[in-house]
């Protein structure tokens, strides 16, 4: 039954209410006069009683009225109803959809809570990729670049074991080079190594570039058979390279079953390539600072070549002053200083010793402060690059009067117009310019025979 059809049967049993309520007033008022006036309850006695008496007749329109006013009442009746049924449907569907709002927003929360947490989570381990470039660029040496590597990824991923491997030059192995656990730095004392493109999943990736997981659970499960890493479950490899050149793998090994997704997949490459720029920094680094202390002990050992040949024509190999004035000592005395004094600063150029000062104190008692050391010491150093300065100059010299002089020979040798005059003049220029040489000697060399155009092929049989 539809909701009008309600409200219309409402609306007539309220006016027959009316009606048959308005009905009771003219049958008791008959009763009344009847019994009033000592008449029966006749029908005939009721007949009359309406013929003679107008009160009952007016009394007898009241079903009528009451009918009518029983009838607005029901269509107010009505109305009501039809607005109490509208409120009660716009409160059904206002708590409706309140719940609906109430279930989105816990929804919505619940999704937000969760989105929250995986971006805190890939903050953390965003910051982790953050600390281990920090690690690169403090870290100088490999060694404990790698081992600072693992033990960071290992506390911060909470992961069992962390292994680092890195080919070797003929790229034939992934030699685990650092790791976390026990498990692993026994592995390192044995020389742990794997072959590449032949065993594990560390010698596929090595191979083919491309990360892989392995688990011991679901489709394709493998079985760990490690006795140094007895509770391995799942183990991740992801491949270390630097411009498309594979240098090694990153091993992350868990206690749990499937413990990696596509997120910490997504991850720890970045993380692996931050490892991989970290590798070769240091690399680059220890390179430069190994050229750098060839070139420095080339140089170091040039630079004393070059002074033990000449401190040979130094005059003059020293001076002592005496509180008065300067003066040349001789070997006497410079044995006589080494023996007795109380302080000795080196004089060094490029690392090598080519004089010292010596400092003697009146009373043997004495100790030098350490602001006359440090100015000792930075008089040793100016004079050291004085005369390193000194001897460029003098070599400059030389070479330009050398190269003067070669050309006062070379000029008179070209004025010369044959060989005889050619000949007289080298051997005459030659020995006027060597200073302390006995003669100078010059002649042509006797050809026996003819040079051959042909390859002399006899040392080849």
């Amino acid at each position: 039954m539809t909701k009008k059809s309600i409200s219309n049967d409402k609306r007539n049993k309220f006016t027959l209410i009316g009606v048959g309520f308005g009905f009771l007033f003219p049958l008791i008022g008959t009763v009344i006069e009847l019994s009033q006036s000592g008449l029966q309850l006749t029908l005939l006695n009721v007949i009359v009683l309406h013929q003679t008496n107008q009160l009952i007749n007016i009394i007898d329109t009241a079903p009528i009225f009451l009918g009518l006013l029983a009838f607005f009442v029901g269509i107010r009746e009505d109305r009501l109803y039809e607005a109490n049924e509208i409120i009660e449907l716009a409160n059904d569907e206002l708590q409706a959809s309140g719940e609906e709002l109430e279930q989105r927003v816990l929804e919505r929360t619940s999704e937000l809570g969760a989105a929250n947490e995986k971006i805190s989570e890939k903050v953390n381990q965003l910051r982790i990729v953050a600390d281990v470039a920090r690690s690169g660029a403090t870290v100088k040496d490999l060694k404990q670049l790698l081992d600072s590597i693992a033990l960071l990824i290992s506390q911060r991923f909470e992961y069992y074991h962390i292994g680092i491997f890195l080919v070797d030059e003929n790229r034939e192995f992934a030699i685990l080079r650092a790791a976390s656990s026990e498990g692993g730095k026994k592995m390192i004392n044995n020389g742990h190594r794997i072959k590449i493109g032949r065993q594990g999943i560390v010698g596929n990736v090595t191979f083919i570039g491309k990360h892989r997981i392995a688990l011991d659970v679901g489709v394709g499960s493998v079985i760990f058979d490690n006795p140094d890493l007895p509770e391995t479950h799942s183990e991740m490899a992801l491949p270390l390279k630097i411009a498309g050149e594979i240098i090694g793998a990153l091993d992350l090994q868990s206690k749990e079953r499937n413990a990696f997704t596509q997120d910490d997949v997504d991850v720890l490459s970045i993380l692996a390539d931050q490892v991989a720029i970290s590798i070769q920094s240091t690399r680059f680094v220890e390179e430069a600072e190994l050229a750098l202390k060839l070139k420095e002990a080339t140089s170091k050992r040039e630079s004393g070549l070059i002074w033990k040949s000449y401190l040979p024509g130094v005059k003059v190999k020293g001076y002592i002053y005496d509180g008065l004035t300067p003066k040349p000592y001789t070997e006497k005395q410079h044995k006589k200083l080494v023996s007795s004094d109380q302080l000795s600063i080196p004089i060094k150029i490029r690392g090598n010793t080519i004089g010292r000062i010596h400092l003697n104190a009146l009373d043997p008692n004495r100790e030098w402060s350490n602001n006359e050391l440090l100015m000792a010491k930075a008089v040793a150093d100016r004079t050291g690059l004085a005369l390193e300065i000194a001897r460029l100059i003098e070599d400059a010299r030389n070479s330009v009067s050398k190269e003067q002089v070669i050309g006062e020979i070379s000029a008179s040798i070209n004025a010369a117009r044959d060989v005889e005059s050619i000949l007289q003049t080298t051997v005459e220029e030659l020995g006027r310019r060597l200073s302390g040489a006995s003669g100078v000697t010059i002649e042509m060399a006797n050809i026996t025979e003819a040079p051959s155009l042909e390859p002399d092929n006899r040392n080849n049989k």
